[in-house]
């Protein structure tokens, strides 16, 4: 029963932390969408009706000045000093938020986008005779590597280990789909290591390493 508890109790938490910070970033959404809807309040009014579909002109209005606004930061992300005003940022503040390394790789993967750094990929990393699914982390001095391993099935949340790179094989698929399998308790493990056999070669057999 203790086992039960324990395993109840850090699903729990687990899927706390994961959803908070998706709940905070609606609600941010949220509140953006009506604070610039209330500077459109003039132009909204120009229009012959108040509403369209069942929605709000002045909503639809923010909406569309909320989406410019992001397609325009994205420009500006793409350049050169965009990036590095990014990466601080991130650095400082987006990093600090639970779950946010892997809600990145998570929606950059949705929207077909590859990882633009190394921060997060999947692994296979070895305990003893067992293989785990992960997420090699950093690479770090002395041949140790940094690998997050997440607890099913609340993907966001695991523990952290720091081993040698010769225990981590990297599989060459989708942060998404090892996301996919984790939130399933492992349905669709089969065709994931079957995916990353035909990427890789050879099944895990313990001589495969991640790269420095």
């Amino acid at each position: 029963m203790k086992g039960i508890g324990r395993f109840v109790k850090a699903t729990l938490v687990g899927g706390v932390l994961f959803v908070v910070p998706l709940v905070v970033a609606l609600l941010l959404v949220r509140e953006a969408v009506r604070l610039v809807a209330q500077v459109l309040q003039p132009i909204a009014k120009l229009f012959p009706t108040d509403k369209f579909a069942g929605v709000l002109v002045v909503d639809l209005l923010a909406l569309a000045v909320l989406v410019a606004v992001c397609f325009l930061a994205g420009l500006v992300v793409a350049t050169r000093p965009g990036r590095a005003v990014s990466g601080r940022l991130e650095h400082l503040i987006l990093k600090r938020v639970p779950g946010f390394t892997l809600i990145k790789g998570i929606a950059r993967a949705v929207v077909g986008l590859e990882s633009d750094d190394a921060e997060l990929a999947v692994a296979m990393i070895r305990f003893d005779d067992a293989w785990v699914l992960g997420y090699l982390i950093e690479r770090n001095a002395g041949g140790l590597v940094t690998v997050f391993v997440p607890s099913a099935p609340t993907p966001a949340v695991g523990s952290i280990y720091f081993m040698e790179a010769s225990r981590v094989q990297l599989l060459n698929i989708p942060v998404v789909s090892a996301v996919r399998c984790v939130m399933g308790l492992g349905v669709g493990s089969r065709d994931l290591l079957a995916a990353a056999a035909a990427r890789e070669g050879p099944p895990p057999s313990g001589s495969h390493t991640a790269p420095a």
